[in-house]
């Protein structure tokens, strides 16, 4: 048993990834309260502050200021990828 995991070969240069953010919740975990309470403070305020900060990806959450963030990494109105926009490749290189 188990999922069909295959790697792809792409021609085109570019970044492949499973989506940003994503958390996985084991079925039979050995502590399910403790992982209830982690996600909850992740996804709360405070948690997600924590968070942006590290990754330095701004919050989904509007009441989470973008402060620290590269402003590139910084959704506008009508945005869809920052990571899209030619002007983000060099901020990443350093």
């Amino acid at each position: 048993m188990g999922a069909p995991f295959a790697f792809i070969d792409v021609k085109e240069p570019r970044r492949l990834n499973s989506g940003y953010g994503i958390i996985c919740v084991f079925k039979k975990a050995p502590h399910p309260n403790a992982t209830k309470l982690f996600v909850n403070w992740l996804l709360s305020k405070e948690g997600s502050s924590v968070f942006a900060r590290a990754t330095q990806y701004a919050s989904t959450r509007a009441d989470v200021p973008p402060e620290g963030i590269l402003p590139i990494m910084v959704p506008r109105p009508g945005d869809v990828c920052p990571e899209a926009d030619e002007n983000y490749i060099p901020l990443e290189e350093k």
